[in-house]
């Protein structure tokens, strides 16, 4: 399990259908994990997100999907 919080700017979160997800200054954030996703900051200001990760050793913290990058 992946979570944090934003504490400047907005980030918007897009799965791999196309749907979004924006998440303002002050907000949770849970990762959406073992689901195709990437974020991007489409505001006029810096995103700053402090994350956690939980993870297994030896595990990435993520794993590139081509067809997703911008």
């Amino acid at each position: 399990m992946n979570y944090g919080v934003l504490v400047q700017g907005e980030l918007t979160i897009i799965d791999q259908d196309g749907r979004t997800k924006v998440v303002h200054e002050g907000e949770a954030v849970v990762e959406m994990v073992g689901t195709v996703h990437h974020g991007e900051n489409r505001g006029s200001v810096p995103a700053v997100l402090y994350m956690f990760y939980l993870s297994q050793e030896g595990l990435p913290l993520s794993v590139p999907y081509p067809e997703m990058e911008g």
